[in-house]
């Protein structure tokens, strides 16, 4: 059976096509395969990301109690300290005061 040049010619281009397009399906199909995987790998970045932000707030917070903390002790101390200046000054002024000669 002869088949006509032109149905031929046809077939060669139908064939090529053919090859044309399932190597375009194959690059398709890796890069699409390549995309979800940096997908996972961003979603596993994020969540990553997230957890380690959640930690560092936390102990941020912890942080901030801390100095919260040591500032009111600071304030406490500090006004302790200067009640027992206040009475060591008075306590000066009075010993001075009763060892002064008297007036003549």
């Amino acid at each position: 059976m002869n088949i006509p040049e032109h149905l031929s010619k046809h077939d060669t281009e139908i064939t090529q096509l053919q090859h044309l397009t399932a190597g375009w399906f194959q690059t398709t199909r890796k890069e699409y395969e390549e995309c979800r995987d940096l997908w996972r790998k961003t979603q596993v970045q994020l969540n990553e990301n997230a957890r380690q932000i959640g930690e560092l707030t936390l102990k941020i917070a912890d942080t901030n109690d801390v100095i919260r903390r040591a500032s009111d002790e600071s304030r406490d101390r500090d006004r302790e300290l200067g009640e027992r200046i206040s009475s060591l000054v008075s306590a000066i002024g009075e010993l001075t005061r009763s060892l002064r000669p008297p007036p003549l």
